[in-house]
């Protein structure tokens, strides 16, 4: 395992509130915008007289432009140019549709999805609408299709199909998991298909044509914890990874899913994967309490650690605008020591 040698720290920043995710836009034109989302309980709350409260917000960052390459000043650089107070932010995914005014979703601490959209004027942002997923209970996760259908997943194992397109129409709600739902994703080709995993140790399948009556594949045996994400590579399609408390990234050809491609074991809880949208087979992951790590899954021994968070990681991604040839920039956020930092990684590869 390689770490400092790769790795070039750029830009810290303190979000107040516990961060966990980081989410940069994948729109073309649009790659310098970064929205990342915070999640605290409100410990004043009086537990015997009052259910607990949760608060957070949601703050978007711009990627500066660099100054001539020769500069001393030749940094990356993010800039806050817009922040919104809202309840707890457990996750935020960007349409990835092109749009004149790209769209962001967020599932929150009070059990709703809200959408916003990215604005060419002073506004900077301009919120779309909110829905309601879950009664007493929170909104987890949530993921987009081409289709521009949402899929979110709630604290009470439910799963709830959007039609964003037909303003924010409910179509579909059913029970998936036992326990918490943490992870929901669209295949990318067969956008019908729906995966979803659970603290009930579960990975399913889902296929909207049944109307999600029953899950069309279930893996019960292979997470000994909870499945905590799933990701769909990019480039492929028939493959993705699934995270664990277990601590294991899994990697699964989804025409054969009896046991996993490969498995790896990253020290710590795999919370989020993201693949490279480089298309050079590394995934970035955000191992809770240790740190973050970039494998490639061509070659686990390609393996990196960044370890310069003091809590755990619950956020990571890669920015969609390569510094240069063979370096890449990333950001990630950390819990309980509310910090997103700005860094790059340099592959070997030429």
């Amino acid at each position: 395992m390689q770490t400092s040698k790769s790795i070039e720290k750029h830009q810290g920043f303190d979000t107040i509130l516990n961060a966990d995710v980081t989410e940069w836009c994948s729109i073309e034109n649009v790659h310098k915008f970064m929205v990342c989302g915070t999640y605290q309980l409100n410990e004043s709350s009086n537990q015997q007289a009052e259910p607990q409260t949760r608060k957070g917000h949601f703050e978007i960052y711009k990627l500066e432009e660099n100054s001539p390459e020769n500069s001393p000043e030749n940094s990356p650089k993010l800039t806050s140019i817009a922040k919104c107070e809202t309840s707890g932010v457990l996750d935020i995914k960007w349409s990835p549709n092109q749009s004149d005014s790209p769209i962001f979703g967020l599932v929150d601490a009070q059990g709703k999805t809200q959408f916003y959209s990215l604005e060419n004027s002073d506004k900077i942002y301009q919120k779309i609408g909110d829905l309601s997923i879950e009664d007493n209970g929170l909104g987890l996760a949530i993921c987009w299709n081409r289709l521009n259908n949402v899929i979110t997943s709630t604290s009470k194992g439910n799963l709830t199909l959007i039609d964003v397109n037909e303003r924010l129409k409910l179509k579909n709600s059913w029970n998936a998991h036992e326990y918490e739902a943490w992870t929901c994703a669209f295949d990318h080709n067969e956008t019908h298909i729906i995966y979803s995993g659970g603290d009930d140790c579960k990975f399913k399948v889902w296929d909207m044509r049944n109307n999600c009556n029953e899950a069309v594949g279930c893996i019960s045996k292979e997470h000994s914890m909870g499945v905590t994400n799933i990701t769909v590579n990019p480039m492929n399609s028939n493959i993705i990874c699934t995270g664990s408390y277990d601590e294991y990234l899994r990697e699964w050809d989804t025409r054969v899913l009896r046991k996993p491609l490969q498995e790896l074991n990253v020290g710590g809880g795999v919370w989020r994967i993201k693949y490279s949208p480089f298309g050079n087979n590394h995934v970035a992951i955000a191992a809770m309490h240790n740190g973050v790590h970039i494998v490639s899954l061509a070659d686990p021994n390609d393996h990196f650690h960044f370890m310069e968070h003091e809590s755990m990681v619950y956020g990571i991604d890669w920015c969609y605008e390569k510094l240069n040839k063979n370096q890449f920039l990333l950001s990630s956020c950390s819990f309980y020591d509310h910090s997103l930092k700005l860094w790059s990684w340099k592959s070997d590869e030429t």
